[in-house]
């Protein structure tokens, strides 16, 4: 059988390869591909709740992605969102939203609004982020009635 390409570029790139980090970073990524792509409903939710959240929470630098399973387990998600602090050379943190989310645009947009905020370094449960989602509760309610006239 053929190897990943994951193994096969490192492989390529290095004289000495950690092969426990390639064997983990393979496993990890596939553990967060869907089974099948997205369908054309899940595809227009995404797109709109990505465009939603970015406008709400602008100056966050996250790479987002709808995903099975969160990242690192081997079960499916039990929350609709995970946030992963920056690592590696990108710089960007990790959103990711379970394809369950996706059942609605209010359910995906709040999940992407809520994880976007811990990419400002919040915290569940502490008065920071409890301001900060009423702050973004407020700028949605005032944009959904027409700014607020």
């Amino acid at each position: 059988s053929e190897l990943p390409s994951l193994l096969v570029n490192s492989l390529a790139s290095a004289s000495v390869v950690d092969v426990t980090w390639v064997v983990k970073k393979y496993a990890r990524e596939r553990s967060v591909r869907l089974s099948t792509p997205l369908t054309t409903a899940e595809k227009l939710v995404w797109d709109q709740a990505r465009e939603l959240a970015r406008q709400v929470v602008p100056d966050v630098r996250v790479f987002s992605q709808v995903v099975e399973r969160c990242p690192g387990t081997s079960t499916t998600c039990t929350v609709y969102g995970l946030y992963k602090s920056p690592r590696g050379d990108d710089g960007l943190g990790r959103v990711y939203l379970a394809r369950e989310g996706l059942q609605s645009l209010e359910e995906a947009t709040g999940t992407l609004v809520h994880e976007r905020l811990h990419a400002r370094g919040l915290f569940d449960e502490t008065r920071a982020f409890e301001n900060a989602l009423t702050e973004v509760i407020g700028q949605l309610v005032v944009k959904s009635n027409g700014g607020g006239q």
